[in-house]
């Protein structure tokens, strides 16, 4: 029997973030969370980066969203310096706005080996507001946020 590849059900998790809540079948989007997470050591870190975001767009009110947001967290940060730069801004925002237990480890984790989006770009930005939002001195990466963002 053949197995589908980690990416793909990566993939679907994200076609389920993306749905409109009122198009997505439930049991349907339960079903590929709950596969995505017993699966989720599988996961390159760029897939690790992208099942976070997909699963803190779908909120902490659906279950296996969260559950799969754990359990990537948790395997975010052994694989940290594996991140591409457009990852880390990706998997930052995720963990801001979801805040999973393991949230502050992870971005420290990003902080300390990860590649680094370049000083003064958007993607910098999302990952120092990410960072600060736990109490984690982003400048020493960033340098200090700009003050006149349009």
């Amino acid at each position: 029997q053949q197995r589908v590849h980690p990416e793909h059900v990566e993939h679907a998790v994200g076609a389920v973030a993306l749905l409109p809540a009122e198009l997505r079948d439930r049991q349907l989007a339960e079903f590929i969370l709950q596969v995505a997470t017993t699966r989720i050591v599988e996961f390159s870190a760029h897939c690790l980066a992208c099942a976070c975001w997909s699963a803190a767009t779908l909120g902490s009110d659906c279950a296996p969203a969260a559950a799969l947001l754990e359990a990537a967290g948790a395997h975010s940060e052994a694989k940290a310096h594996n991140l591409a730069v457009s990852d880390v801004p990706v998997l930052a925002w995720a963990l801001a706005v979801a805040r999973p237990p393991q949230a502050k480890k992870v971005l420290s984790a990003i902080l300390d080996v990860a590649k680094l989006p370049k000083s003064d770009t958007p993607e910098a930005w999302v990952t120092a507001w990410a960072a600060e939002n736990f109490g984690l001195d982003a400048s020493l990466r960033f340098g200090m946020p700009p003050t006149n963002v349009p």
